[in-house]
């Protein structure tokens, strides 16, 4: 059975290893509202929209939601539009570091478009 709840860094743990994920996990769980998706009581996935002035979408997900891809995009898309028009943003962005094509296709299901532009970023 499908279960959501509010988003807590101790969820994405549960699914994360690599340090530099542990750091998002726990600045998602402050920047903005996110939820867990449960499945049976395991934690499936975990989303949010980062809220900077503008709205960063993130959403991290174990190898079992990724093989239930409808419930994962029904899921992710109705917590997004949730927390869109909860927190009346008016412009929404995602990134990917690795962007492969199914991700991008899972964006643009999301209602994600993809921009043509550049984008700088300093390290």
């Amino acid at each position: 059975m499908n279960e959501i709840r509010k988003y807590r860094m101790e969820d994405a743990l549960e699914i994360l290893s690599d340090k530099e994920q542990i750091a998002f996990a726990m600045l998602n769980e402050v920047a903005g509202p996110g939820f867990t998706w449960f499945k049976d009581k395991k934690v499936m996935g975990c989303g949010g929209v980062r809220v900077t002035g503008v709205g960063e979408a993130w959403a991290v997900f174990s190898e079992d939601a990724i093989k239930s891809k409808k419930d994962l995009l029904k899921l992710t898309a109705e917590n997004f539009k949730s927390i869109i028009e909860t927190m009346n943003l008016w412009q929404v962005f995602a990134t990917a570091k690795d962007m492969t094509q199914e991700q991008a296709n899972f964006l643009e299901h999301l209602g994600f478009e993809k921009c043509e532009c550049f984008i700088y970023v300093r390290k």
